[in-house]
């Protein structure tokens, strides 16, 4: 691995997780983390608390919700409809 892909690697993956799917997340989580040498910071909330945040502006890279809650994001412009 050369030193610029090192250096281009996050040092965390931010994730904000629905209470829902943290069973199934926090038992793929080391396996993802180890197999892409990446850590993970997981924030985990309800589809409403979740939103909540994202209104306020609070950041993530990667949105785990229902789909009720990914709709409303989309349809405030705060996700890409369809990613």
């Amino acid at each position: 691995m050369s030193n610029h892909e090192l250096t281009s690697r996050p040092a965390a993956l931010r994730v904000f997780c629905s209470n829902g799917a943290q069973a199934v997340f926090t038992r793929l989580m080391p396996q993802f983390e180890s197999a892409n040498e990446c850590a993970v910071s997981v924030s985990y909330d309800s589809g409403q608390g979740g939103l909540a945040r994202i209104l306020k502006g609070d950041t993530a890279d990667l949105y785990i919700f229902n789909a009720a809650t990914i709709d409303e994001l989309a349809r405030q412009s705060r996700i890409v409809a369809g990613s």
